[in-house]
Protein backbone atom coordinates (compact mmCIF):
# COMPACT_ATOMS: atom_id res chain seq x y z
CA UNK A 1 0.00 0.00 0.00
CA UNK A 2 1.40 3.28 -1.18
CA UNK A 3 1.63 6.12 1.39
CA UNK A 4 -0.31 9.07 0.67
CA UNK A 5 1.14 11.90 -1.48
CA UNK A 6 1.51 14.98 0.50
CA UNK A 7 -0.81 17.58 0.34
CA UNK A 8 0.69 20.39 -2.58
CA UNK A 9 1.47 23.47 -0.83
CA UNK A 10 -1.09 26.13 -1.32
CA UNK A 11 0.14 29.89 -3.90
CA UNK A 12 -0.73 33.00 -1.71
CA UNK A 13 -3.60 35.00 -3.37
CA UNK A 14 -2.44 37.32 -6.19
CA UNK A 15 -2.14 40.77 -5.40
CA UNK A 16 -4.75 41.91 -7.62
CA UNK A 17 -6.98 39.32 -5.82
CA UNK A 18 -5.70 40.64 -2.31
CA UNK A 19 -6.72 44.47 -3.40
CA UNK A 20 -9.76 43.21 -5.03
CA UNK A 21 -10.65 42.26 -1.63
CA UNK A 22 -9.43 45.24 -0.13
CA UNK A 23 -11.81 47.62 -2.06
CA UNK A 24 -14.74 45.79 -1.68
CA UNK A 25 -14.45 45.77 1.63
CA UNK A 26 -13.75 49.38 1.99
CA UNK A 27 -16.82 49.85 -0.58
CA UNK A 28 -19.08 47.95 1.95
CA UNK A 29 -17.83 49.88 4.72
CA UNK A 30 -18.51 53.62 3.10
CA UNK A 31 -21.98 52.07 2.06
CA UNK A 32 -22.66 50.58 6.06
CA UNK A 33 -21.41 54.72 7.41
CA UNK A 34 -23.37 56.36 4.53
CA UNK A 35 -26.39 54.76 5.64
CA UNK A 36 -25.60 55.39 9.11
CA UNK A 37 -25.65 59.16 8.48
CA UNK A 38 -28.11 59.41 6.47
CA UNK A 39 -30.40 57.69 8.82
CA UNK A 40 -28.80 59.21 12.18
CA UNK A 41 -28.47 55.79 13.45
CA UNK A 42 -26.46 55.41 16.53
CA UNK A 43 -27.65 51.62 16.22
CA UNK A 44 -25.11 51.24 13.07
CA UNK A 45 -22.28 53.25 14.39
CA UNK A 46 -22.05 51.08 17.29
CA UNK A 47 -22.58 47.75 14.76
CA UNK A 48 -19.61 49.33 13.28
CA UNK A 49 -17.54 50.11 16.23
CA UNK A 50 -18.34 46.40 18.05
CA UNK A 51 -17.33 44.44 14.17
CA UNK A 52 -14.14 46.34 14.79
CA UNK A 53 -13.26 45.79 18.07
CA UNK A 54 -14.63 42.08 17.94
CA UNK A 55 -12.54 41.52 15.12
CA UNK A 56 -9.54 43.04 16.28
CA UNK A 57 -10.05 40.87 19.43
CA UNK A 58 -9.66 37.42 17.59
CA UNK A 59 -6.99 38.77 15.18
CA UNK A 60 -4.80 39.68 18.37
CA UNK A 61 -5.62 36.66 20.85
CA UNK A 62 -5.40 34.24 17.97
CA UNK A 63 -1.69 34.79 17.69
CA UNK A 64 -1.41 34.23 21.38
CA UNK A 65 -3.45 30.88 21.48
CA UNK A 66 -0.85 28.30 20.41
CA UNK A 67 0.64 27.89 23.90
CA UNK A 68 -0.79 25.06 25.42
CA UNK A 69 -0.92 26.53 28.73
CA UNK A 70 -1.91 29.87 27.22
CA UNK A 71 -5.16 28.59 25.64
CA UNK A 72 -7.53 29.43 28.73
CA UNK A 73 -6.02 33.70 28.56
CA UNK A 74 -6.89 34.36 24.89
CA UNK A 75 -10.21 32.87 25.65
CA UNK A 76 -11.06 35.11 28.99
CA UNK A 77 -9.95 37.75 27.27
CA UNK A 78 -12.17 37.01 23.85
CA UNK A 79 -15.10 36.41 26.78
CA UNK A 80 -14.55 40.14 28.58
CA UNK A 81 -14.50 41.50 24.64
CA UNK A 82 -17.58 39.69 23.76
CA UNK A 83 -19.27 40.85 27.03
CA UNK A 84 -17.98 44.41 26.97
CA UNK A 85 -19.73 44.64 23.62
CA UNK A 86 -22.79 43.25 24.69
CA UNK A 87 -22.80 45.37 27.12
CA UNK A 88 -22.48 48.39 24.87
CA UNK A 89 -24.82 47.35 22.56
CA UNK A 90 -27.19 47.20 25.20
CA UNK A 91 -27.12 50.75 26.24
CA UNK A 92 -27.32 51.74 22.78
CA UNK A 93 -30.56 50.51 22.17
CA UNK A 94 -32.56 50.45 25.22
CA UNK A 95 -30.55 53.72 27.51
CA UNK A 96 -30.00 55.27 24.31
CA UNK A 97 -26.86 56.94 26.29
CA UNK A 98 -22.96 56.29 26.44
CA UNK A 99 -21.98 53.45 27.98
CA UNK A 100 -20.68 53.69 31.08
CA UNK A 101 -17.22 54.47 32.43
CA UNK A 102 -17.39 51.43 35.01
CA UNK A 103 -18.06 49.61 32.09
CA UNK A 104 -14.13 49.91 30.88
CA UNK A 105 -12.87 49.60 34.57
CA UNK A 106 -14.87 45.85 35.13
CA UNK A 107 -13.24 44.60 31.70
CA UNK A 108 -9.56 46.35 33.19
CA UNK A 109 -10.30 44.35 36.42
CA UNK A 110 -11.60 41.44 35.41
CA UNK A 111 -8.42 40.60 32.93
CA UNK A 112 -6.12 41.82 35.40
CA UNK A 113 -7.63 39.68 38.27
CA UNK A 114 -8.97 36.67 35.73
CA UNK A 115 -5.51 36.33 34.30
CA UNK A 116 -3.52 36.22 37.74
CA UNK A 117 -6.35 33.74 38.73
CA UNK A 118 -5.56 31.36 35.98
CA UNK A 119 -1.65 31.00 36.61
CA UNK A 120 -2.65 29.68 39.80
CA UNK A 121 -3.42 26.62 37.70
CA UNK A 122 -0.23 25.61 36.70
CA UNK A 123 3.36 25.76 38.29
CA UNK A 124 4.32 29.49 37.78
CA UNK A 125 7.26 30.38 35.50
CA UNK A 126 8.50 33.84 36.62
CA UNK A 127 8.79 35.57 33.53
CA UNK A 128 6.53 33.14 31.39
CA UNK A 129 3.86 34.03 33.59
CA UNK A 130 4.31 37.55 34.08
CA UNK A 131 4.31 37.76 29.70
CA UNK A 132 0.82 35.70 29.89
CA UNK A 133 -0.65 38.10 31.90
CA UNK A 134 0.93 40.92 30.36
CA UNK A 135 -0.34 39.90 27.26
CA UNK A 136 -3.98 39.19 28.30
CA UNK A 137 -4.31 42.46 29.45
CA UNK A 138 -2.84 44.21 26.92
CA UNK A 139 -5.10 42.89 24.39
CA UNK A 140 -7.89 43.77 26.66
CA UNK A 141 -6.80 47.67 26.79
CA UNK A 142 -6.02 47.71 23.42
CA UNK A 143 -8.57 45.70 21.57
CA UNK A 144 -11.56 45.97 23.61
CA UNK A 145 -11.45 49.63 25.46
CA UNK A 146 -9.75 51.31 23.09
CA UNK A 147 -12.21 50.50 20.39
CA UNK A 148 -15.35 51.25 23.02
CA UNK A 149 -14.15 54.86 22.82
CA UNK A 150 -15.02 55.15 19.12
CA UNK A 151 -19.00 54.18 20.49
CA UNK A 152 -18.16 57.65 23.07
CA UNK A 153 -17.30 59.32 20.43
CA UNK A 154 -21.00 58.85 18.60
CA UNK A 155 -22.11 60.93 21.55
CA UNK A 156 -19.85 63.92 21.18
CA UNK A 157 -22.12 66.58 20.69
CA UNK A 158 -19.25 69.03 19.22
CA UNK A 159 -17.49 72.17 20.62
CA UNK A 160 -19.44 74.98 18.14
CA UNK A 161 -17.58 74.76 15.54
CA UNK A 162 -19.26 72.12 13.71
CA UNK A 163 -16.85 69.01 15.23
CA UNK A 164 -19.02 66.46 15.86
CA UNK A 165 -18.65 62.81 16.96
CA UNK A 166 -20.01 61.70 14.14
CA UNK A 167 -17.18 63.67 11.95
CA UNK A 168 -14.66 62.38 14.29
CA UNK A 169 -15.57 58.65 13.55
CA UNK A 170 -15.90 59.31 9.74
CA UNK A 171 -12.60 61.10 10.08
CA UNK A 172 -10.73 58.46 12.13
CA UNK A 173 -12.24 55.38 9.66
CA UNK A 174 -11.60 57.05 6.11
CA UNK A 175 -8.04 57.90 7.80
CA UNK A 176 -7.58 54.58 8.78
CA UNK A 177 -8.39 52.58 5.52
CA UNK A 178 -6.76 55.54 3.14
CA UNK A 179 -3.81 54.70 4.90
CA UNK A 180 -3.91 50.89 4.42
CA UNK A 181 -5.12 51.23 0.87
CA UNK A 182 -1.96 53.67 0.24
CA UNK A 183 -0.06 51.59 1.66
CA UNK A 184 -0.56 48.11 0.01
CA UNK A 185 -0.99 49.98 -3.35
CA UNK A 186 2.51 51.77 -3.26
CA UNK A 187 3.88 48.35 -1.34
CA UNK A 188 3.12 46.33 -4.13
CA UNK A 189 4.21 48.43 -6.70
CA UNK A 190 7.10 49.72 -6.22
CA UNK A 191 7.81 47.92 -2.59
CA UNK A 192 11.56 46.62 -3.00
CA UNK A 193 13.17 47.72 0.72
CA UNK A 194 12.00 45.62 3.14
CA UNK A 195 10.96 46.98 6.99
CA UNK A 196 10.77 44.70 9.25
CA UNK A 197 11.22 41.10 7.63
CA UNK A 198 11.48 38.90 10.57
CA UNK A 199 7.90 39.95 11.97
CA UNK A 200 6.13 40.67 8.51
CA UNK A 201 7.71 40.23 5.40
CA UNK A 202 5.46 41.65 3.37
CA UNK A 203 6.09 45.51 4.83
CA UNK A 204 8.45 47.72 2.62
CA UNK A 205 9.44 51.41 3.29
CA UNK A 206 8.02 51.98 0.50
CA UNK A 207 4.32 50.86 1.46
CA UNK A 208 5.49 52.74 4.69
CA UNK A 209 5.63 56.42 2.25
CA UNK A 210 1.96 55.47 0.64
CA UNK A 211 0.73 55.22 3.87
CA UNK A 212 1.44 58.91 5.21
CA UNK A 213 0.27 59.61 1.24
CA UNK A 214 -2.77 57.70 1.86
CA UNK A 215 -3.46 59.06 4.89
CA UNK A 216 -2.64 62.67 3.45
CA UNK A 217 -5.54 62.12 0.80
CA UNK A 218 -7.98 60.92 3.44
CA UNK A 219 -7.69 64.06 5.27
CA UNK A 220 -8.22 66.00 2.52
CA UNK A 221 -11.43 64.06 1.39
CA UNK A 222 -12.73 64.77 5.14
Amino acid sequence: MSAPSPAAPTSPPSKGRVFFSRLSSSLVLWVVMGLAIQWKSQTLFAAIACFFGVAGAVEYFRLIIRDAQHRSFPLLGLFICLGYWAMVIYHVLTKKTEPPMWLDLAALTLSVHGAFLLCYRHELEGEVTLQRIFSTVFGVVYTVIFFGFIVRLMYFRGDGSGLTGVFLMLYLIVVTKFSDMGAYLLGSLIGKHKMIPHISPGKSWEGLGGAFWGRWWGRCCC
